[in-house]
């Protein structure tokens, strides 16, 4: 509804006037029982609340986010370190096996290969 006194407004206010009221007629030649204005009030509303959530959520998403992302990444050298330690312990071990045997086949052979004290025939004994 326009004001009577449109003409005394300055024509700032005229402006505002003039606008107001050619968006409420196109509103209400667009629904006129009021469902387009409640469905905006909705849709802002719930744009409103998605944006706070975002503001408060979102940072803190972003540091958990981020801090199982460096834990993951710790994780997998520690796992990957573990497996070059199992990858090279059996050529060690193999390695120490076949020297302990090696030596203790010498130390045999060595054994082996000794002559034999002969105990002197004592005829006094």
């Amino acid at each position: 509804m326009i004001p009577a006194d449109l003409e005394q407004l300055s024509w700032p206010e005229r402006s505002a006037e003039v606008v107001r009221h050619t968006l409420l007629s196109i509103e209400y030649w667009l629904s006129q029982g009021g469902w387009l204005r409640e469905w905006l009030r909705l849709n802002l509303w719930t744009g409103a609340v998605l944006i706070v959530l975002s503001l408060i959520v979102v940072p803190s998403l972003t540091a958990i986010l981020g801090g199982i992302r460096d834990w993951t990444g710790l994780l997998g050298a520690t796992i990957d370190n573990i497996n070059v330690a199992v990858a090279t312990l059996p050529p060690i071990v193999l390695a120490l096996a076949t020297a302990f045997m090696a030596v203790k086949l010498i130390q045999r052979h060595r054994a082996n290969r000794r002559p034999q004290r002969r105990q002197e025939y004592n005829p006094y004994e």
